[in-house]
């Protein structure tokens, strides 16, 4: 198991993402907001990167480089205590031009970081 970060909404830490044991959509984000607003987040990066972090369509980050980035953009620890939604408002974000082989990461993680605050939720962490 691997870094993940994931978009929350509640206290209860939930990721906003659920799995469809019903049908085939796989992982997906029921609340219509959220999804469209995650699918940009996707769509904005593929403008500027050519891949992208594989859970950003779904309210995540899977890659320990979308960590990294995360930190440098922020100054907080991705390996640390999850924040609230009131710690996400309260985030500094200082773009800076990374490396080219880890744009890819910093778009990601500059998205997620963007999306979450934009739609006022958390970030849990997992490793």
């Amino acid at each position: 198991m691997g870094w993940d970060a994931y978009a929350i909404s509640d206290p209860h830490n939930e990721w906003i993402a659920e799995f469809d044991h019903e049908g085939n959509k796989g992982w997906y984000i029921p609340d219509a907001v959220y999804a469209r607003a995650f699918k940009q987040a996707e769509e904005n990066v593929l403008k500027q990167a050519p891949n992208v972090d594989g859970l950003l369509a779904i309210g995540g980050l899977d890659c320990s480089n979308c960590g990294y980035a995360m930190q440098n953009l922020t100054g907080i620890d991705a390996w640390g205590k999850n924040l609230s939604i009131k710690d996400v408002q309260a985030l500094i974000i200082t773009e800076y031009i990374p490396e080219e082989d880890e744009c890819w990461a910093y778009c990601s993680a500059l998205q997620f970081l963007l999306t979450c605050k934009e739609q006022k939720l958390g970030i849990r962490f997992s490793w």
